[in-house]
């Protein structure tokens, strides 16, 4: 466990492959997971199931945070927590500190973007998954258009995501790109928001990953920060105070520091599936009070077969299951 800058304990989860050695310095693969709304604890656990195979034969080790409404990926809190983290991870293990990468799915994902606008320094790269650059602007302060060069990205999204599809976050990502991010972004077509994609995705991703190395100490860059105390530091640079006419982070509610539309992100459906039932079908574990999932009558353990004529085989399937509800809704 963990306890954050809000007091609050979390769990995290850490795995090291059958080979590890502190003798030698290992890369990192920090994982954030999706659904920081729910005030459920563990959900770090997802980042094992889904990176600890790779991990064990490809010879890096993982950090997966847990997270929740308090101290999200976005805000200042998250942000302070996950340097904890890290902290605590090169404590028990050798981490190679410039080979330190960040991942995420979904909020994960949304995640990886604010860091690179608001806290790259200990990171080589990020690997958002799924995610929304908008989500950063929207709830964790103004996306400043310098601080988007700080690290090289590789974004994949979905072109059947209901929730950030690649139609839509295509002109984000271009914006960035005219920004200046070194940023490489696929668009999987056929996916929905849902993982399954990664198994002949993530090849590609490990190796994009194997030749980002960190320089910790560049001699020059650009870093623009309207809140010091929560990203006034980059590298070797540290802001202490605005300008007296600067404007208060307070009246940048919606900046212009990057020219992008606005796009409000999707309700969330609110379940919770349960990873290990063999099926046939998606079986849930947990609906969220208060989500669209409870109020259309779902339950913890109902298990569903079928949604409209599409058959529901598996958790990959549960894309099928959002674009049916998403369909009733519009």
């Amino acid at each position: 466990t963990q306890t954050g800058p809000d007091a609050k304990e979390r769990t995290v989860h850490a795995f090291a492959p059958a080979s590890y050695t502190p003798e030698k310095a290992w890369p990192l693969l920090v994982y954030l997971h999706g659904g920081v709304s729910a005030e459920r604890d563990g959900s770090g656990e997802s980042g094992l199931r889904m990176f600890a195979e790779e991990a064990d034969e490809k010879g890096f080790l993982i950090l997966s945070p847990s997270t929740q409404p308090e101290a999200t990926w976005w805000d200042p809190a998250g942000v302070v927590y996950l340097r904890q983290t890290l902290r605590e991870m090169a404590t028990r293990y050798h981490v190679d500190p410039d080979r330190i990468a960040v991942t995420g799915f979904s909020d994960g994902g949304s995640g990886c973007f604010h860091l690179l606008a608001h806290d790259p320094s200990p990171f080589a790269c990020f690997l958002p998954m799924m995610g929304n650059p908008l989500v950063t602007r929207i709830y964790g302060g103004p996306s400043w258009s310098p601080n988007l060069a700080s690290r090289p990205i590789y974004a994949v999204n979905g072109g059947q995501d209901r929730l950030y599809p690649s139609a839509q976050m295509k002109p984000f990502i271009d914006a960035m790109k005219t920004a200046g991010a070194d940023l490489t972004w696929v668009d999987e077509a056929e996916a929905g928001h849902e993982p399954s994609f990664l198994e002949a995705r993530w090849p590609e991703m490990h190796t994009w990953w194997t030749e980002q190395v960190r320089e910790a100490a560049p001699r020059e860059f650009a870093w623009a920060s309207s809140a010091p105390e929560h990203d006034g530091r980059r590298a070797w640079v540290r802001i202490l105070a605005l300008a007296e006419d600067a404007p208060a982070w307070e009246a940048l509610a919606k900046p212009q520091a990057m020219d992008l539309p606005d796009m409000t992100p999707r309700p969330r459906l609110g379940i919770r599936l349960d990873t290990s039932y063999a099926g046939p079908g998606l079986k849930i574990e947990e609906v969220e009070e208060g989500t669209p999932a409870a109020e259309a009558g779902f339950e913890d353990g109902d298990i569903l077969i079928k949604a409209g004529e599409a058959e529901l085989g598996g958790p990959q399937d549960f894309a099928k299951l959002r674009d049916y509800l998403g369909q009733l809704g519009d």
